[in-house]
């Protein structure tokens, strides 16, 4: 099954005058993660115009917003626990 992503183009917050580009996507159901955001680097530029103009469908600014309303609201034991993930699959 082929999974949505898009690209965002950020201003690099570890070195000035750069532009990074991210895929966006969610964690496959096999990780740890799954069904979570993912945020991957696949590229840096000089400048934001050539980040756009190597990928001229991203958007700019960030994606997805991480959270935590995906986990249980209450505490469970492990057989509880293990039935609520299994409802994920």
């Amino acid at each position: 099954m082929e999974q949505d992503t898009f690209h965002t183009i950020e201003a690099n917050k570890f070195e000035e005058y750069s532009w990074s580009v991210f895929e966006w996507s969610i964690w496959e159901k096999d990780s740890l993660l799954a069904g979570q955001q993912k945020k991957s680097f696949v590229d840096s530029f000089d400048s934001e115009k050539e980040a756009y103009k190597a990928y001229p469908d991203a958007n700019g600014g960030t994606g997805y917003v991480n959270t935590v309303d995906h986990l249980p609201e209450e505490s469970m034991n492990s057989i509880e626990e293990e039935n609520y993930w299994l409802e994920f699959q």
